[in-house]
């Protein structure tokens, strides 16, 4: 018991000196067998909701990103100036995925060169998963995508995650893109 009592006490911060139990005193309330345990008492988080597109643009309304709604029902918006969309797939939209694209091409000359640097990315860290695009005109298109796998639905909190956690790494991996590949536009003068 005194393990757990040491445990129970360094969970509450105090690592301090151990103290000598309370000798009851006549007259005094006497605790009960679970007082030391309240610190354990929280507010009940809420129930995992489904993952519908109209929490997705109530959350991104929530945070003042300006989203729309293309011609197929997936949500599209403009995150720091590149293209996501964020996709319910799967059996009962199990799945979200937030997808984005460079809002640069490249030419097929360095197709090589990207993969490579996609590889890269997929080996040393599990988000974003990164790929390119070759479109029929031979231009290469960057793209980066988080997907998650939520059947049973999410809290406001885990969706706010996936969803701005997602948008956030994916630019992460453009803006690293960007490092690599400077815009010879944006160094014109």
């Amino acid at each position: 018991m005194g393990i757990v009592n040491a445990w129970i006490r360094a969970l509450r911060g105090d690592l301090g000196p151990r103290k000598d139990p309370e000798v009851p005193v006549a007259g005094a309330p006497s605790k009960g067998p679970h007082d030391e345990l309240q610190f354990f008492e929280t507010a009940q988080p809420d129930p995992p909701s489904p993952i519908t597109q109209e929490r997705i643009t109530g959350l991104l309304a929530e945070h003042g990103l300006g989203y729309f709604v293309d011609h197929e029902g997936d949500i599209g918006l403009m995150f720091h100036g590149r293209l996501h969309y964020l996709l319910l797939l799967g059996p009962q939209d199990g799945a979200l995925q937030v997808r984005g694209q460079w809002n640069r091409i490249a030419s097929i000359d360095r197709l090589d060169e990207l993969l490579e640097l996609c590889q890269q990315v997929n080996l040393e860290r599990v988000w974003p998963s990164t790929f390119v695009q070759v479109r029929d005109n031979g231009t290469v298109v960057p793209t980066a995508q988080v997907s998650t796998f939520l059947p049973y639905g999410a809290t406001d909190d885990q969706l706010a995650t996936v969803v701005l956690g997602g948008l956030g790494v994916t630019n992460a991996f453009f803006d690293a893109l960007d490092d690599v590949y400077p815009d010879p536009a944006g160094s014109a003068r």
